[in-house]
């Protein structure tokens, strides 16, 4: 079932981000880009680009026109590094923010390591991230994305158990519920994972397919016509969406079936 779905977070949540820094004032999941007022002061390192700030802090890629118009930069150009940057965010994040990017990196080098096969490096990566930024939940889903990978559910939700109120953790930890049979459990946590303003197709597949065999034909409905008419949703997904809206929902059992979702 969300077996499937599961797979395709598995390289876009080791390039994910979201929250704040050690001692500090946390970054919002969904941070606000202000228009006027004060701006938060960032020196510009090699290898940073907006896309980057937008995924580390945004929680997106999709907000980096908005940072780079906001910062004073034309589009399509960037600072040089070393470059102090006033990015239109609030004053207060600037700590937060260090620590937020210094993790980010991290997670990006997790995320190579991984790729070319050294799951040992990528978890001592994630792990490190994880202390810089205790209070980011991307480190600590990939750790339990390579927990579950391995079979060792219980681990993996230990693990993501404290930040249980985010939305990306909660979802995981819908699936996990799901595959212990717990399914008041894996609904509890799928509705949190709902609370966030955007949720991505992959959620709202695993929301859909548990409220209809939890008898809830109606929110099923309504979660199988957003991944529906989401025109950016992976073409599987939709599929599988389509087939349970049918009745056909019988999900594959290969867990690498949607491994590689757009970045």
């Amino acid at each position: 079932m969300i077996r499937l779905v599961l797979g395709a977070a598995l390289s876009g949540l080791l390039v994910l981000a979201s929250c704040g820094g050690p001692g500090a004032t946390a970054i919002p999941e969904r941070p606000s880009i202000t228009d006027e007022g004060g701006k938060c002061g960032y020196v510009w390192k090699a290898g940073d680009s907006w896309r980057f700030l937008s995924w580390a802090v945004m929680g997106s890629e999709e907000h980096a026109d908005a940072l780079c118009l906001g910062s004073g930069f034309a589009p399509g150009t960037s600072p040089a590094p070393g470059d102090t940057v006033m990015l239109p965010l609030s004053p207060s994040l600037a700590d937060p923010m260090q620590h937020r990017l210094e993790a980010a990196r991290l997670v990006r080098r997790a995320g190579e390591a991984r790729e070319a096969g050294d799951r040992a490096a990528a978890g001592s990566l994630l792990l490190e991230a994880r202390r810089s930024d205790g209070d980011w939940s991307v480190p600590v889903c990939d750790l339990a994305l390579l927990y579950i990978e391995d079979g060792a559910l219980d681990a993996a939700r230990d693990l993501l158990a404290p930040l249980a109120h985010k939305y990306r953790v909660a979802w995981l930890l819908s699936w996990i519920a799901w595959n212990r049979g717990r399914m008041d459990e894996a609904l509890e946590h799928i509705q949190t994972a709902l609370m966030d303003p955007a949720p991505p197709p992959e959620v709202l597949l695993s929301a859909g397919i548990i409220y209809s065999v939890a008898g809830d034909h109606y929110q099923a409905g309504r979660m199988w016509r957003r991944v529906l008419s989401d025109p950016g949703a992976d073409s599987r997904l939709r599929l599988q969406a389509l087939r349970w809206a049918l009745g056909m929902g019988q999900v594959p059992e290969d867990p690498g079936s949607l491994r590689e979702l757009p970045r």
